[in-house]
């Protein structure tokens, strides 16, 4: 318990997003699951998860390893040309994501996110 409120303190004193189409696009904290993962809430309404996965798309001719070792992240899949999934610690991959988005080698990098389904 005492790790879930200093997780929902960090994220009202910092708020979280993450990045689309070059705009910063701001999360609003639901709950969290006993697995770990986040869910979230956009300003339209709509809930996405958070786990410790992201995809990322790299510029021609970039050595992905350099990105493995200095952000601690684990190449899982190549899915097609520059376009890969990665592991990241827990609790790491919107920072991570941000970070790398920010990055000259990088197209696009954003969570590998998990839509909430609801029933009807």
């Amino acid at each position: 318990m005492k790790k879930l409120s200093i997780l929902l303190l960090g994220t009202l004193l910092f708020g979280e997003y993450f990045y689309s189409n070059g705009k910063q696009i701001d999360l609003k904290l639901n709950s969290v699951s006993r697995s770990g993962i986040k869910y979230y809430s956009l300003n339209n309404g709509i809930i996405l998860g958070v786990n410790n996965y992201i995809l990322v798309k790299f510029n021609k001719d970039v050595n992905v390893s350099k990105y493995e070792n200095n952000y601690n992240i684990k190449k899982i899949k190549t899915i097609k040309n520059r376009f890969y999934l990665f592991k990241t610690p827990l609790n790491k991959s919107l920072e991570i994501s941000n970070t790398l988005y920010n990055l000259d080698d990088v197209i696009f990098a954003h969570p590998d996110f998990i839509h909430k389904i609801e029933r009807r």
